[in-house]
């Protein structure tokens, strides 16, 4: 018999949140307790075999389930999904591709799980009197309350920018990045604002949970970094998405794609070049955002339903994470002729920077408000699931003629 929910979007069968929670870790600690067996007392064949109905729950429950808050619905996808390619390449591919065991330690995991907003240098050799490189000393000179002021910050932040952006419809974002117009581009700027706020949100929320679990209430300020850095304010496309996105995904990525194909790349190609290096990091860019591309694609097809997705959407997501790579190949590739041939004073100069910058931001602007708009199309806004000035910014907005341009078709009929 068909079962409906495996189209996705809103033939999804609604649950709790504590339920629906509860059901998407269950599959993913289940390979976390088999990846850290040791293969004496569980081989890798028993572990490949074992983790086949976990890896497939874990893919399908977010297709088949969903909650009534729209804000856990389109994040949950991107987390089983990266539960499903870390398990899949720890216990499958690894082993396949460089002939190792399927096996890795908690430390790794834990390690591995909060690098995205934590430093975990190597510790220091004791009487050492100089520190070699990635062995740090950190001072805890931080309380867990010191966090709170950040947190609030970026909360405020979030609600105010995503209770203006609630204003628009989906009709409305679709003819603005249709018309390419100044509104299409504030939109898109102050959505890539949310999302930095919203991450950062959700970094400071795990640092207070591991400053309080992990360390009793204190912590080293030097160990820590945002999960967003701001990337409206990137150099170049690599900056934007190497340094300034969030990290979440790249051990992952890296794991599955990038290290394997610029593995078989230089075994392949040492037969016929010297100079693998270039050829091989092209193809392993390639290879992260076509998995990336995926990802997103599985996002859309979660939350929009296959119907939907099929028709207007299939394939747009995958496309346009893929252009990412040969942009970033050419910056590279611009980068080290520059370098040769110009004067570093040149480089560094402000015109120059002004471009660099000016450069990152139209194409970000160009590709990431189409991928934006798959998502804005099921009516997500980023908002929070509680408000705390959003009533007193719809008025505010209402009672300012001189920004109804700037607000879509919904304010004036937003309750507030």
């Amino acid at each position: 018999m068909f079962c409906p929910s495996i189209l996705g979007g809103e033939w999804r069968s609604t649950l709790s949140i504590p339920a629906y929670i509860l059901l998407l870790i269950t599959p993913g600690a289940g390979l976390a307790y088999i990846a850290t067996i040791p293969t004496t007392t569980l081989s890798t064949y028993k572990k490949q075999i074992l983790s086949i109905p976990l890896l497939v729950v874990d893919i399908l429950t977010t297709v088949l389930f969903r909650t009534d808050f729209i804000l856990i619905d389109f994040m949950m996808p991107a987390c089983t999904f990266i539960i499903f390619c870390r398990f899949l390449e720890l216990i499958w591919t690894g082993p396949l591709i460089y002939g190792r065991e399927a096996y890795t330690t908690k430390g790794s995991l834990h390690t591995e799980f909060w690098s995205c907003i934590r430093y975990f240098p190597k510790p220091a050799k004791k009487h050492d009197v100089s520190l070699k490189k990635n062995q740090i000393e950190y001072v805890k000179d931080k309380k867990f309350y010191n966090i709170l002021p950040m947190l609030m910050y970026y909360i405020v932040g979030w609600d105010i920018l995503a209770t203006w952006l609630t204003t628009f419809t989906r009709d409305d974002i679709h003819n603005i990045n249709r018309d390419k117009s100044l509104v299409s581009f504030i939109v898109y700027y102050i959505t890539l604002v949310i999302l930095n706020n919203a991450g950062n949100v959700i970094g400071c929320i795990g640092q207070l949970i591991y400053v309080l679990y992990y360390e009793g209430g204190t912590y080293s300020s030097g160990q820590w970094r945002d999960l967003m850095n701001n990337p409206m304010f990137s150099t170049s496309i690599s900056d934007y998405w190497t340094h300034r996105w969030q990290q979440i995904m790249r051990p992952t990525f890296l794991a599955l794609v990038y290290r394997p194909v610029s593995y078989y790349c230089q075994k392949l190609l040492s037969k016929y070049t010297r100079n693998t290096a270039i050829y091989s990091q092209g193809l392993s860019v390639l290879a992260v955002f076509t998995l990336s591309g995926a990802m997103h694609e599985y996002i859309a097809f979660c939350n929009l339903g296959w119907p939907t997705h099929s028709k207007i959407f299939l394939g747009e997501q995958q496309l346009l994470f893929m252009l990412y790579a040969p942009l970033i190949i050419f910056e590279k590739a611009l980068r080290s002729i520059s370098y040769r041939c110009l004067p570093l004073s040149f480089i560094k100069s402000f015109p120059v920077q002004c471009i660099q910058r000016l450069w990152a931001m139209v194409i970000s602007y160009i590709i990431f408000s189409r991928i934006l708009e798959t998502f804005t199309y099921s009516g997500f806004r980023f908002r929070l699931p509680f408000t705390i000035l959003g009533p007193q910014i719809i008025e505010f907005l209402r009672q300012t003629p001189a920004l109804h341009g700037l607000c879509g078709s919904l304010l004036t009929t937003l309750s507030t």
